[in-house]
Formats: C-alpha cells, sequence, structure tokens
C-alpha cells in the first residue's frame, strides 16, 4: 500500500499545477477514487462521507474545516497507514530469515532473498547478529569452506 500511496504522490507532482491536486479536499477525493477492491471499499466510502461531512456538514453537523484545510490530506494520510500498514512485517521478515536456509538454492539466490529480508526485519547490515544469521543458513560446506 506503500508503493500505492508513493505512486500517487507522483501523479501529484506530476499535476501540481493542476487546481484540483492544489485543494486539499479534490485531492482526497481522487485518492479515495483510486482505491477500490473488496478489501477496501468500505474503508475508502468511510473517508469519503467524514471528508464531506468534515467540509460540508450535514442538517445536525456543522463543518469542521475549509475545503482547502490541508490537514484534510495528512489526515487522509494517517488514516490510511493505520489501516492498511502491515503491522508484523518486520517479525515476518525476522522469522524468515530465522528458516532461511541456502538448501535447495544457489549462493545468488541465497543472497538475493537473505538481502531483501534484512531492512524488512529492521536489521543493519553488517551487525554482528546479521552476519551469524547469515553464516547460519548456509550450507555446512561452503561454511566451512569459508573458516
Amino acid at each position: 500500500m506503500d508503493q500505492f500511496i508513493h505512486q500517487f504522490e507522483l501523479y501529484r507532482m506530476a499535476n501540481a499545477l493542476n487546481h484540483k491536486m492544489q485543494n486539499p479536499t479534490a485531492r482526497v477525493a481522487i485518492f479515495l477514487s483510486y482505491i477500490n477492491g473488496e478489501k477496501v471499499d468500505d474503508w475508502a466510502q468511510a473517508q469519503a462521507r467524514n471528508l464531506a461531512l468534515q467540509v460540508w456538514g450535514n442538517n445536525t453537523v456543522a463543518p469542521t474545516r475549509a475545503h482547502d484545510d490541508e490537514a484534510l490530506w495528512t489526515q487522509m494520510i494517517t488514516d490510511f497507514h493505520l489501516a492498511f500498514t502491515h503491522t508484523t512485517k518486520e517479525e515476518d521478515a525476522f522469522i524468515q530469515l530465522q528458516h532461511l536456509t541456502m538448501e535447495g538454492r544457489t549462493i545468488n539466490e541465497y543472497n538475493a532473498r537473505f538481502n531483501h529480508l534484512i531492512p524488512q526485519a529492521g536489521w543493519e547490515r553488517d551487525t554482528r547478529g546479521t552476519i551469524e544469521m547469515y553464516k547460519q543458513g548456509l550450507l555446512l560446506n561452503l561454511h566451512r569452506a569459508i573458516y
């Protein structure tokens, strides 16, 4: 989902002079229009209702924000991250690192997978623990040859 936000930000920069991209209410509405799918439709619709209520109010609730309040965009992005961020990403990567072995892989495949998981686990590349984890996954004969 972070990639979705990144792509939208690129779209926003490319259209920076467009008045709809300059207006936070319009920007949020456009962003929400790109979100579709069975698992996200309810969230996007709730965000759209909340946006309308904040900007225009209704029969019982007065508007709480101006249509050009940048906080509308900031809050929507925060809500998006809270709703769709993979909360166990680091733990999942750590578990994968613990079980990663070279068995059935070439050294290049093992290195690529290991190097992909390191930042996901929140680890530094050259720390002792990372190096030890790397060595544990090597084939025994290769591990011995390195020593």
